[in-house]
Parts: C-alpha cells; structure tokens; sequence
C-alpha cells in the first residue's frame, strides 16, 4: 500500500496539515500493514477503499493518543483561544473508521470480512 496515499487520506480525515501529518506516519504504516493482513495474497492494496480504511483507522488511533479530557486555553490582548479535546472526537473517529472498514470488508479475504460483519452487528456502531 503506497503510504503517501495514506498520509494524504489521513491529513483530511485529521485536519492536520502536512507537516503535522508527517509526525505520524508510523501510525500510517501500521494502519496500513493491519490493512494488509486483512487481504488475499492477490489483492491490490492501493484500492481506494482500502486506503480510506487504512487512513480512518490511523484517524482513530491519532484521536485515541490525542484525546486526554483536558480543555487548554489561553488568552493574548483581545484574542483568546481555546482547545478541547475529549472522547467525542474519538467516538466520531470510531464511527468513521468503522464505515470506512465496512465498506472496504468486501475486499478482505473471506474469514476476515466475515469477522467484520459480525463485529458490526455486536457494536452497531456502523451507520450511526
């Protein structure tokens, strides 16, 4: 799987910029090679689909580590900022890479896709 095409799905995905995105191309490649594992030894890795899954899931591991329940803030003169990073980012995360991986799981190889299918069915947390 071409990490490039990763790190590129995942820049939108997380809103972060390239630079910012870069620091964490460990975590696309791990995501990617999860992907991977997932796919008969003829399949392509660089559908698009299986790309978007390999990014929603690098989405959800970066809001996992980025998530710590604690609000920052600060102010300078008349412009204050505020940062607030909590589970519902992670939960939208979850969300999305569970819709990214069900609509890719037609691609895995049999025992995998059919693990998925029923991995939804016990969260229902596809399609909310």
């Amino acid at each position: 799987m071409e990490i490039e095409a990763v790190l590129e799905q995942f820049m939108r995905l997380s809103g972060l910029d390239e630079q910012a995105a870069r620091e964490w191309t460990p975590l696309c490649e791990a995501a990617a090679e999860r992907i991977e594992e997932l796919l008969p030894a003829d399949a392509d890795p660089n559908r698009l689909r299986l790309i978007l899954a390999a990014a929603g899931e690098a989405n959800y591991r970066y809001m996992l580590a980025r998530s710590t329940g604690n609000a920052q803030s600060f102010k300078v003169g008349d412009i204050s900022v505020t940062r607030s990073e909590g589970g519902g980012s992670a939960q939208e995360a979850r969300a999305l890479r569970d819709a990214l991986f069900a609509d890719a799981a037609p691609l895995f190889a049999r025992g995998h896709a059919g693990l998925w299918q029923v991995m939804e069915r016990e969260s229902g947390s596809v399609g909310q």
